[in-house]
Formats: C-alpha cells, structure tokens, sequence
C-alpha cells in the first residue's frame, strides 16, 4: 500500500502508479462535472489533486509530470484564492448553481496559495526535486501570490 507523508496509507492503492491512477479520474470527474471550467470551491478540491499527483510523479522520477501537476497546483491554489464573493455556475451538470465564499470555512489563516507552498517546501516527496531549476522557478512564479491572510 501506498504511503503518504503524514503516515497515512492510502487504502485504494496498492501500487504509486494505481494511485496517480485514481487521483487522475477523480481530476477527470471534477472537469466532467464543471465542463464549463468555472470550478468554484472545486478550485480548492483540484489543487490538492494535482499536489497528491506530482508528488507522486516525482516518487517515480517522472519529473515532467511533476512540474506539470505541481503548476497545476499552485494555478488552481490561486484561482481558489482569486474567486469572487459568489460564484453562479455555468457548467451543465450544476448549472445556476450558487457557491458563495463566505460560507465556506477552511481551518487556515494564510491563503490557499501559501498553503500549497508550505507542505510542497516541506513534504519529503520533493526531496529529489528541490535543486531543480525548474522547480525553484514554479516556486518562484507562486511566492508572491502566498499571503498570510485570505
């Protein structure tokens, strides 16, 4: 079974490559579902998606998909940051449906972004990364996107 950083052991997995497996589909369900791009809170939802999938790209030493996933991240971190008060979606299959931030709480100070950045400096999954220039860069790009407040 597959590990992740904090110990926890991802029960539908029994390999690296069944996990990007099933994080992959539940990216493709989520786009399916929001078919129009506007994600909403999913923004959040599809940031931590692609965080779990580099990490586990780079378990594998396919740095190519690592950078891709890990951008993907962070894009999504800061379109979840950016929202507006309300969102009304235009997606089929949620159609006029109305997510408003405030109703939302995320148990953080700092914003998504920040967030994202911190676990990704720290998580021992990037280890074999971290002096990569490609890597610096992305966390370069992101860095003054992170703020301590939402």
């Amino acid at each position: 079974s597959i590990s992740n950083t904090s110990g926890a052991v991802d029960p539908h997995a029994e390999t690296n490559t069944e996990s990007i497996r099933i994080l992959s589909k539940a990216v493709d369900f989520i786009k399916l579902i929001y078919d129009e791009g506007d994600y909403g809170f999913s923004h959040y939802n599809l940031a931590e998606l692609y965080y779990w999938l580099s990490g586990r790209y780079s378990y594998e030493k396919d740095y190519e998909n690592c950078a891709k996933n890990l951008e993907l991240c962070l894009y999504h971190a800061k379109a979840y940051d950016e929202l507006p008060k309300t969102t009304i979606h235009s997606s089929y299959l949620v159609k006029n449906f109305k997510f408003e931030t405030s109703k939302v709480y995320s148990g953080f100070e700092c914003n998504d972004v920040k967030r994202e950045l911190y676990h990704i400096q720290r998580d021992e999954l990037y280890n074999n990364v971290r002096s990569e220039q490609w890597f610096k860069d992305i966390i370069e790009k992101y860095t003054p996107f992170a703020k301590d407040t939402k």
